[in-house]
């Protein structure tokens, strides 16, 4: 064996044996959202470290909880096991101190163990003080149309916007609709940009420093978007499932919304511990000729004793002027999507596992006018991580959206150390015994 050899396997296993294992993991745009996490996390707490203990590529870290804020379990301690390790680390891995208090959005691991990963890993771990904001995520889920343009929310001037409906306007529809006087309100005028110019009046009412409801108003329209009660949660149910969406109907009646008048499909109805309480959640997809729209919906949160209404949020679109009779034929529209799909990555699913109809309404920068289109699902049918919705135009033929519809893409890349890297000090000594043999 020649001295370079040596010198290139010595460099070799030394890099090995000082440098970490990382494996790499990406995240699509809306991961890094509450709303997003809250609709894609089995649990969420508010808890305090106590401890930690590692192992090679993992920590295991003891959490008390204070607060179960979704899907509560009776545990007041648990784990939660994260991917950084003594030796191996996953990039983007949530870290943690000792006394350390945070929101943690979890997935269940080992339940039996009351043990959990962390869901969306640091992304899903956030202050205490974003607690109303993960409420809202919890109660009001998220809208597909929400993370197009990258924007986010910005308080505005409304000297210098000069929306339609004045401050005085919305305080006086506010007024007909909350028994709380407005003058304890704070008022802002708020564009949402990651929807398409979304304005509206946000009134927070509060009582001796704390919130007790949230209520949304179209600046344009002078509509109610969307309502938000901070009342507690009893934690029982006293009200049928049926009982619950008629209870719903009459609230929604409130805010001058009858659902009876828009086409909507049939109501999911699901019974969820929330915040301590039990909830009935309702939602209607909104339709047109019986054809979904995409992002379109009411969803309703009914207190499961006594029905009072918890929280509201309406994003139902205008799709009138938008052609209705597909042009283009199923098959057409799935080699156009496949198509699309081979440009746009370089390793797209194989599989179609789904082809609807489906309305995309107006969106800036993917369909100006709107859109029929078909919605072709496409998955890898070994892996539930590679799924990708493409959105062909039904009329036109052309491919108008392409999106990856699972929170996160993982490439896992090990290069393990033999025996944790106790061999490697053996095997440097062979080579060296066998050089200096050799010499």
């Amino acid at each position: 064996m020649n001295k370079s050899a040596v010198y290139a396997l010595f460099g070799i296993f030394a890099f090995v044996l000082l440098s970490n294992v990382a494996d790499s993991t990406t995240w699509s745009m809306e991961a890094g959202e509450i709303p997003y996490q809250a609709g894609h996390s089995d649990r969420i707490i508010i808890g305090t470290v106590k401890s930690m203990s590692s192992s090679f590529d993992f920590t295991d870290v003891i959490i008390s909880v204070d607060e179960w804020l979704k899907n509560p379990l009776p545990e007041s301690e648990i784990i939660v096991r994260t991917e950084w390790g003594t030796n191996a680390f996953t990039a983007g891995a949530a870290k943690f101190s000792v006394g350390e208090k945070a929101i943690l959005m979890l997935n269940d691991d080992d339940t039996g163990k009351g043990r959990f990963r962390m869901a969306f890993m640091e992304l899903g771990k956030h202050d205490v003080s974003e607690r109303d904001e993960v409420i809202k995520g919890i109660l009001f889920g998220t809208t597909k149309s929400m993370f197009r343009s990258g924007g986010g929310i910005q308080i505005l001037d409304p000297d210098a916007a000069k929306p339609a409906i004045t401050k005085e306007n919305a305080s006086s529809i506010a007024s007909g609709i909350i028994r709380i006087p407005v003058d304890r309100a704070r008022i802002t005028l708020i564009n949402d940009t990651r929807y398409i110019s979304r304005i509206y009046w946000e009134f927070t009412y509060m009582e001796d420093d704390k919130k007790q409801a949230i209520l949304e108003i179209g600046a344009a329209t002078g509509e109610v978007l969307a309502y938000f009660s901070f009342n507690k949660i009893k934690d029982k149910v006293s009200i049928p499932e049926n009982q619950s969406l008629e209870k719903a109907k009459e609230s929604l009646k409130n805010f001058s919304l009858n659902i009876d008048n828009l086409e909507l499909s049939k109501p999911s109805v699901e019974l969820n511990n929330v915040l301590g309480g039990k909830l009935y959640q309702i939602e209607w997809i909104q339709q047109s000729n019986g054809i979904p729209v995409f992002d379109g919906f009411i969803r309703v949160g009914v207190d499961a004793d006594g029905g009072s209404l918890i929280s509201f949020v309406k994003h139902i679109h205008d799709v009138s002027g938008i052609e209705m009779i597909p042009e283009i034929t199923k098959n057409d529209a799935i080699a156009t999507a496949k198509d699309f799909a081979g440009k746009t990555y370089d390793n797209p699913p194989p599989d179609v596992q789904n082809a609807v109809l489906e309305i995309r309404p107006l969106f800036q920068y993917e369909t100006p006018k709107g859109a029929l289109t078909w919605k072709i699902t496409m998955g890898d049918n070994r892996s539930g991580y590679n799924v990708v919705d493409v959105w062909v135009d039904a009329v036109s033929g052309n491919a108008v959206a392409v999106e990856r519809i699972k929170g996160a893409e993982i490439e896992r890349n090990i290069f393990p150390l033999i025996a944790g890297g106790a061999l490697i000090p053996v095997v440097l000594l062979v080579l060296y015994m066998k050089y200096r043999k050799h010499r």
